[in-house]
């Protein structure tokens, strides 16, 4: 998308940094940890094949492993 890579590196850094601060558990964001199933459903709607399989399946781990918080 041509973003010019110095924009990305606070975000790189930021996100690297955490695993000094947070457990994996903890540090773990995105529309399976919050189960926002619309957004999930917007994500699956723009894979296919091998993409769409992995997204379901990485998907399916995060949803099970934060059910009962």
């Amino acid at each position: 998308n041509d973003i010019p890579f110095e924009i990305l590196q606070p975000l790189i850094k930021e996100t690297a940094e955490k695993i000094n601060q947070l457990s994996p558990e903890d540090a773990q964001t995105g529309p399976a940890r919050r189960m926002d199933l619309s957004v999930i459903a917007e994500h699956e709607h723009l894979l296919t094949g091998t993409s769409l399989e992995l997204y379901k399946l990485l998907t399916k781990s995060i949803i099970e492993t934060y059910k009962n918080d």
